[in-house]
């Protein structure tokens, strides 16, 4: 099959930062690749390539365009692409498990033209086990990713180590390479990592997996003229790039959270992400947000009720903000956000600042709904709520509601059913 050489200017974005050279896969999905039903690349793709690096995709695949969000030396980056088909050694086994490099499946290889570290940039899936192959051999590297799942950590990283001159695994006792989750836990959580394994009727047993997922980065030295193939196992590598560096001095963050940095790295510069509007006083207040879990959060009280407004912006500057975008995500200079808030309740604004995704939580209180058909804003149901709520939904046993924040129904009993003697997060009910 003909080798396809894709225009590089068409393929991916680079650029040199400070001695070192960063590429980003696929940016706006310049390369039109099918997002419903793939596009087929032949093996020798070229899919990003700097002074130093080469990488191309590494067999004949179908591929998907991605969106791999991070920031690299306080530059943002976004593009990617993903394989549909699990990478499988010559004789069909799984790289992980028998630690021979694939020749099949979807998986990335990069070709070195000077010495140095390669940076791997992809979405990391904490029960899935990767693996790094110099020359045909499994080499060791350092694994880092945002894990947003007890009891990983915020970010947790580790480093599988290879052995002898080259790092080659085959140089220790190593036979695997076992899930992301698997390799953390052993040694920093050996406790968690024992009890999570659950008997089976046979007599086997099944790990239970922890499934975080975010951004990841796969760090290894690279050498001058030497290949490198790079696969997630049981799984196609969603990849949004890399870093080369002739020195280990990269910082890479999802959002303000730094999930890799190097011993030579400069320290991260924290964005400051706030509300402001009416909902938090007036238009001259801000009310800043925490960094939870890769979220931002901020949570106010409402003592009256009524309708507010609000937006969210960076830096407490209208140079970066925020307003309704109309599909759950903010946009630069959109209208304001609005909400119809009842008495003594309180409200939680959430902010995704890679994603612009903006949810809002009420909780507490309630809204005389007025008519029937109309609307009511309600949090963790209490007795109280109970009563006035089925006192307006009453009727025909099993009318229906809808929770709005998700677009589920639910059967409304009649007025003094107990059903509500549950604890329910429900924002929006709308009887009909």
């Amino acid at each position: 099959m003909k080798k396809i050489l894709l225009s590089a200017a068409a393929v991916f974005a680079a650029m040199s930062l400070n001695a070192q050279e960063i590429c980003t896969f696929n940016p706006d999905n310049v390369m039109n690749l099918d997002a419903d039903n793939g596009s087929a690349l032949t093996a020798g793709t070229i899919i990003g390539e700097t002074e130093s690096i080469v990488a191309t995709v590494g067999a004949d695949d179908s591929y998907k365009p991605q969106d791999v969000a991070s920031i690299i030396n306080g530059a943002e980056s976004k593009g990617g692409l993903q394989g549909s088909t699990n990478p499988k050694d010559a004789d069909g086994g799984t790289p992980s498990s028998t630690l021979i490099q694939p020749a099949s499946g979807a998986y990335l290889q990069f070709e070195a033209k000077a010495d140095g570290f390669l940076y791997v940039i992809h979405k990391a899936s904490s029960n899935k086990a990767y693996t790094v192959f110099e020359e045909g051999s499994a080499i060791g590297y350092t694994f880092a990713a945002f894990g947003n799942k007890e009891p990983l950590p915020e970010v947790y990283q580790f480093t599988i180590e290879g052995g002898g001159e080259y790092n080659y695994i085959s140089e220790t006792d190593r036979t695997k390479i076992d899930f992301a989750e698997q390799e953390w836990l052993k040694v920093n959580n050996p406790e968690f990592y024992e009890a999570n394994w659950v008997a089976q009727d046979d007599g086997t047993t099944k790990w239970t997996n922890v499934s975080a997922n975010g951004l990841g980065v796969i760090k290894f030295a690279v050498a001058k003229d030497c290949k490198y193939i790079v696969n997630a196992n049981g799984s196609k590598i969603t990849a949004g790039g890399f870093v080369f560096s002739k020195e280990d001095n990269v910082l890479i963050q999802s959002g303000d959270v730094v999930i890799y940095k190097g011993e030579g790295a400069a320290e991260p510069v924290k964005k400051v992400y706030s509300v402001i509007g009416t909902l938090v006083g007036n238009w001259d207040v801000d009310t800043d947000m925490e960094l939870v879990n890769g979220v931002y959060s901020a949570t106010i009280d409402i003592a009256n009720a009524g309708s507010y407004e609000y937006k969210i912006r960076q830096d407490h500057d209208w140079a970066i903000n925020w307003g309704d975008n109309g599909d759950g995500t903010g946009v630069q200079d959109g209208p304001n956000f609005k909400a119809e808030l009842p008495a003594n309740s309180s409200i939680t604004i959430t902010f995704d600042p890679a994603t612009a995704k903006i949810d809002a939580f009420v909780v507490g209180g309630v809204i005389d709904p007025g008519e029937e058909g109309g609307s009511a804003i309600i949090g963790e149901i209490d007795w109280t709520q109970q009563e006035a709520f089925n006192n307006w939904c009453s009727g025909e046993n099993g009318s229906t509601a809808v929770v709005g924040a998700e677009g589920l129904e639910i059967n409304v009993p009649a007025a003094g059913d107990n059903y509500w003697n549950s604890s329910l997060s429900i924002l929006l009910v709308t009887c009909r």
